[in-house]
């Protein structure tokens, strides 16, 4: 016996029901970053600021860390870099504490800076760990350049330069670099003097 599209009324419903859900999800979930409207507004907005970037202004940036938007190509596709440019020298530190406060949490439990600030007796090992982490020279950190596809808004973007600070010249030439091909990060590993904790 053969049905008619009566008979299959409650099937499509739920195939139109489905399909209308996909869009809504695709519409309002999709990444901003990616698609022609916003990396065309970003270009027409660093060509009239005259720089080949947006800086970030919902992050506090510094002279060793930098965070702004700019348009390269990922994938073979045009998208909006989110980047974060820092020294190396930041890494370092980075590192340095890092290591140096899960030394410090063997000797006091559950240790972090944020914490254990105002605890003299942590903080003093803590400062012993770094001074002896420094000593040791088994922190060594080098350039690189990392990528994130989870974030919210483009494509994410990590880079660490061996540069004394980040300036407008540093950025661009980065970009002019990166959007060439031509970017090579050194993989020379070096460690650096931190004087105070």
């Amino acid at each position: 016996m053969l049905l008619g599209l009566y008979d299959y009324a409650p099937f499509l419903r739920l195939v139109f029901q489905f399909y209308v859900a996909f869009l809504k999800f695709h519409y309002f979930y999709m990444n901003q970053g990616l698609t022609s409207e916003a990396i065309q507004a970003l270009r027409d907005r660093c060509q009239k600021s005259g720089k080949s970037f947006i800086l970030n202004d919902e992050i506090e940036n510094t002279d060793e860390s930098v965070c702004f938007y700019f348009v390269g190509e990922y994938k073979g596709k045009a998208v909006i870099f989110d980047a974060c440019l820092y020294t190396l020298r930041i890494e370092y530190e980075m590192e340095l504490y890092e290591e140096a406060e899960a030394r410090t949490d063997e000797e006091f439990e559950d240790f972090d800076l944020e914490s254990h600030a105002d605890n003299e007796e942590a903080m003093a090992y803590f400062n012993k760990m770094l001074k002896e982490i420094q000593k040791e020279k088994s922190i060594e950190v080098n350039e690189y350049i990392n990528f994130d596809e989870t974030v919210e808004y483009g494509i994410g973007m990590d880079i660490c330069l061996n540069v004394k600070e980040v300036t407008d010249a540093v950025i661009e030439k980065f970009i002019t670099q990166f959007n060439k091909g031509t970017f090579k990060a050194d993989s020379e590993l070096r460690s650096f003097e931190i004087q105070k904790a």
